[in-house]
């Protein structure tokens, strides 16, 4: 993800579901979370990543 005012590329996952092919160079995309993992003691471990802007 390319911050173009901030002049900042930000990695990161996207939401599961999201295919490459789903993916082009220049689109829109939104912050979120998305749980990563659940630990032993039971917490779930929550993550940020990229889903495709709702237009």
């Amino acid at each position: 993800m390319e911050l173009a005012d901030e002049g900042l590329i930000v990695l990161g996952k996207v939401v599961e579901g999201t295919l490459a092919a789903d993916l082009k160079v220049g689109m829109e995309m939104e912050l979120t979370t998305m749980p990563l993992f659940t630990d032993d003691d039971g917490v779930q471990r929550i993550v940020y990543a990229w889903r495709i802007a709702q237009t």
